[in-house]
């Protein structure tokens, strides 16, 4: 087997990360081979899978980061086109018109009804929907589970999960 330097070891993790990415982490059969680690090659290859592991996190976190941002950009324009909105229609409205036509666009006011609760409590019962959510509580039967009691349809499996410190 030919030793590779460096720059060919990380080049190599990059091409596997980069294939596991195009692909949406689904593995093909030649990623599968570029993923087996022999025993002589575990350090080696291993180090450098939890690196691009770490950069990955990285990147993960730089796009949760821009995604704030990016929300926060959106409201700021959703705020600006209502309040800009409101204004040209109180301009309507005070001018009394229903709309004005120009040659590129119409501008005009259109109505429309709004139902507004001013009191929950004194809706008809009729008018009223419950709404149940039925979720299984995970917690309460692994800790039953752990002090004996048998719960029928689940069991307890031990997972390992990767460790990086």
């Amino acid at each position: 087997m030919d030793k590779l330097n460096l720059f060919q070891i990380q080049k190599e993790y990059l091409d596997i990360n980069r294939e596991l990415i195009e692909s949406g982490g689904e593995i093909t059969p030649e990623l599968e081979k570029q993923l087996v680690l022999n025993q002589s090659q575990l350090a080696t290859k291993a180090q450098g899978y939890v690196y691009v592991i770490k950069q990955n996190e990285g990147n993960v976190n730089i796009i949760e980061e821009e995604i704030k941002r990016l929300q926060e950009l959106k409201r700021r324009f959703k705020n600006a086109n209502d309040r800009l909105g409101s204004a040209v229609l109180n301009a309507l409205e005070l001018y009394e018109l229903d709309k004005i036509e120009m040659p590129t666009m119409t501008i005009g006011t259109r109505k429309s009804s709004r139902l507004d609760i001013a009191d929950e409590s004194k809706i008809p019962h009729k008018f009223i929907k419950i709404k149940q959510e039925t979720m299984i509580d995970k917690n309460a039967i692994k800790e039953a589970l752990k002090n004996g009691e048998k719960v029928k349809g689940v069991q307890i499996n031990e997972v390992k999960h990767l460790s990086i410190k």
